[in-house]
């Protein structure tokens, strides 16, 4: 295996990891999970955190909130999350995450997405 296969392997590993916690901890919940930012881009770094922003018709309550926080901080997961709760971000940073995100639950099929990283 290639340095450049076990960084992507790595990578993937990483994601869904992440991708796990989320979707475990909001399981009952009816949210759009969309990653953003260098990491859906492809340009991270080894010191990016990974941006992730929920999207629900419904408040999210602070204990889903608070719990996921909690999950992803005591995991082995070796890179900051930023959450964002985009029902309380700026019309137009909603747009951009939408536009340029990779959605990886979409609560309007309940689907999750089988997009590669």
């Amino acid at each position: 295996m290639s340095l450049m296969d076990y960084q992507k392997s790595q990578r993937d590993r990483n994601l869904d990891l992440l991708k796990g916690i989320i979707f475990k901890t909001m399981s009952d919940i009816s949210v759009n999970v969309y990653l953003f930012g260098s990491w859906a881009r492809k340009e991270e770094k080894r010191t990016s955190d990974i941006d992730i922003a929920l999207q629900s018709k419904e408040e999210i309550p602070a204990v889903k909130w608070i719990e996921l926080r909690e999950r992803i901080e005591e995991s082995t997961l070796p890179y900051k999350v930023d959450l964002v709760d985009l029902s309380k971000a700026a019309p137009v940073f909603k747009e951009k995450v939408e536009r340029e995100g990779i959605l990886w639950r979409d609560y309007s099929n309940g689907s999750s997405s089988q997009t590669k990283h």
